[in-house]
């Protein structure tokens, strides 16, 4: 889990944080996951904590309610691609995982590209050089300013009225955080 800055409104916002890693950590925990560190390491510390030829997932705690069905496909899927990717649709990503099979050159390319300011282009031109074996996820959203704040808090109170909506939006800390700060 690597922690990124995430955009927190005026109150509440240490709250928040622990509740976006507390569900990533559940997600990961309920899809059968590792979870490696206890504690989100920095962007820049990844590449010391990682081993090439060794499996490796990588989240990150600005992603709100990690979708449960992607996360639960991650060891099949990686049994049949090198490495598999979340982008969002600002540019970023929510994921990055990678097989046994990568060799260390592209772990460490990898792990660069995270730590920079367009880690999905970074990952896209590093990938296609390699010409890795690629799997994407679909597209998902980070909370990284006011609006993704705003589009997410919907998405949270929308999905308790739908009639499958807690059961696709799985971050239930994320929601009550919303409840209990947004009011």
């Amino acid at each position: 889990m690597v922690r990124r800055r995430c955009f927190t409104p005026a109150s509440g916002a240490e709250q928040l944080e622990q509740a976006l890693i507390e569900d990533c950590r559940e997600v990961l925990h309920a899809a059968g996951l590792p979870l490696g560190s206890q504690q989100p390491l920095q962007a820049a510390d990844l590449r010391g904590s990682v081993q090439p030829n060794e499996a490796a997932v990588v989240v990150f705690t600005d992603v709100p309610g990690l979708p449960l069905p992607a996360m639960e496909s991650l060891p099949q899927i990686l049994r049949e691609a090198d490495v598999v990717l979340g982008p969002c649709a600002d540019g970023g990503i929510y994921l990055l995982a990678w097989s046994a099979s990568v060799d260390r050159a592209l772990t460490e390319g990898m792990c660069n590209a995270l730590a920079s300011t367009e880690p999905l282009a970074a990952l896209t031109d590093l990938l296609t050089d390699a010409e890795a074996e690629v799997e994407l996820l679909p597209s998902w959203f980070r909370l990284s300013n006011e609006r993704d704040f705003n589009v997410i808090d919907c998405v949270a109170r929308l999905s308790v009225l739908s009639e499958d909506g807690e059961d696709d939006f799985s971050a239930e800390r994320l929601r009550q955080w919303f409840e209990k700060f947004t009011e």
